[in-house]
């Protein structure tokens, strides 16, 4: 859920945001095929300082699971804008995006149906959300 909300948000940054990730990552994919390898981003961690603070476990996370190694650069600015944190103002257009049915909450079905992603087992939904969640628990969801 988490990966994929960070997704949307990434595509949907303002282009102030999203301009200086776009440097960072056409410097460090050194085949320039739209995608970066893990030594590609490993070795740019250690070059760059700004990416330093992205742990192993951002780019773990960063990483779709058919990705075959390979971090896109929607994946790329996922993982460096989860670090950053989030606006209100962000959260509040995507929660928005998401609430389809305008119930002010967020429920497994709705999601899957905005998503258009398997369903999530019932009890892993209810080991990250406890049911529904409100704007609220978005936030802390996203941005904890």
């Amino acid at each position: 859920l988490k990966k994929a909300v960070l997704k949307l948000l990434a595509k949907e940054a303002d282009e102030a945001r999203l301009s200086g990730l776009r440097e960072h990552f056409q410097a460090l994919d050194g085949r320039q095929d739209g995608f970066l390898t893990r030594d590609e981003l490993l070795s740019g961690m250690q070059q760059h300082l700004e990416l330093r603070s992205l742990s192993v476990q951002d780019l773990a996370s960063a990483l779709p699971a058919s990705s075959e190694g390979r971090i896109s650069n929607t994946s790329f600015n996922a993982a460096l804008l989860a670090q950053e944190g989030f606006t209100e103002a962000e959260l509040r257009l995507a929660f928005g995006r998401l609430d389809i049915h305008r119930e002010g909450k967020l429920s497994p079905g709705t999601l899957q149906e905005v998503m258009k992603a398997p369903a999530q087992p019932a009890a892993r939904w209810e080991e990250i959300c406890h049911g529904a969640i409100d704007f609220k628990e978005f936030c802390a969801l996203i941005n904890g």
